[in-house]
């Protein structure tokens, strides 16, 4: 189909920004809780914007949403949009002698190592003259206390299931869809790859896990429990780079992280991922910040330059 409008830079940019939220996450809902809009809203700026465009960029089947292939032409423009402005933004922010300031986040080790770094290096190209301060915390309940005290600007969590937090005084923004996963060494535990394996048949090897505490942890031992098995844990870790360090070394099935949306980072080539006969169900990357409080210039570019990749 093709667009009967001429000039896309006609058509209004906040809905050209909702629809590049519900193409990153292909959920109108989980959108709308990133934009901190109802649901309504969201879905009704994507039937103007395909109204307008003579286009039908979702495909959808009852609840599920897809990108059609309009829709994929059209999220690639708008990622390139997002990422022209926000270079703009910077170059405005520097001649009025706004750059100077710092952003202070706190996150778990598993997201810096499977999904922060990426972000973290290209606000570092864009944005040189922030301060970034980084705090390394696996425990949700410590993030969220640093949080309220505003000692941290936001953090990061890997969340599984409801997007309800519960705290009033805390909102969440969605920012990539992830799956657990089990990676093993191809030297040790070659024989299990190209094949897809039940979690009973996973267990019978050790396990290499996070501590207890984690969210990681929590969601694997529910899911294994629900199989009926407890899970043969080998090692407890302090951070997903023991995970990997051991993995690697060949001591067991190491319990991981990917984001859906980027290719899966292992630091060995020796790794791969050990195939399940029923995949774990999808989580969210999540930013947690103070309701009602807005970002500094700093933390927004951060923000910014998260959602623009």
């Amino acid at each position: 189909m093709w667009w009967r409008m001429k000039n896309l830079s006609d058509i209004d940019l906040d809905l050209l920004r909702v629809f590049n939220r519900v193409a990153r996450f292909e959920n109108m809902t989980v959108a709308a809780r990133s934009l901190f809009v109802t649901q309504p809203a969201v879905s009704k700026a994507v039937g103007q914007l395909e109204e307008r465009l003579g286009a039908k960029l979702f495909a959808r089947s009852g609840k599920r949403i897809s990108l059609t292939e309009e829709g994929r032409v059209l999220y690639e423009t708008t990622q390139r949009m997002q990422q022209a402005l926000q270079a703009g933004s910077e170059k405005l922010q520097h001649l009025a002698g706004q750059s100077e300031g710092s952003v202070r986040i706190a996150f778990p080790f598993l997201l810096l190592h499977f999904y922060l770094l990426p972000h973290l290096a290209a606000y570092r190209r864009q944005f040189s003259r922030y301060r970034i301060e980084l705090k390394v915390e696996n425990r949700r309940t410590v993030m969220r206390e640093m949080l309220l005290a505003g000692k941290i600007d936001f953090f990061l969590d890997a969340v599984h299931g409801s997007l309800e937090d519960g705290d009033e005084r805390v909102e969440l923004m969605p920012l990539a869809v992830y799956r657990n996963f089990f990676a093993a060494s191809r030297r040790a535990f070659g024989s299990l790859e190209g094949h897809a394996w039940s979690l009973e048949e996973i267990n019978r090897h050790p396990l290499i896990v996070l501590r207890e505490g984690s969210d990681s942890r929590r969601f694997l031992e529910e899911r294994f429990a629900q199989a009926g098995l407890r899970m043969n844990i080998g090692f407890d870790c302090d951070t997903s780079a023991i995970v990997e360090d051991l993995t690697q070394a060949g001591l067991g099935l190491g319990a991981m992280v990917r984001s859906v949306s980027a290719p899966m980072h292992l630091r060995s080539a020796d790794l791969f991922e050990v195939r399940l006969e029923k995949e774990f169900e999808p989580g969210h990357f999540v930013l947690f910040k103070r309701k009602g409080q807005p970002f500094s210039a700093a933390a927004q570019a951060l923000v910014d330059t998260i959602f623009s990749r």
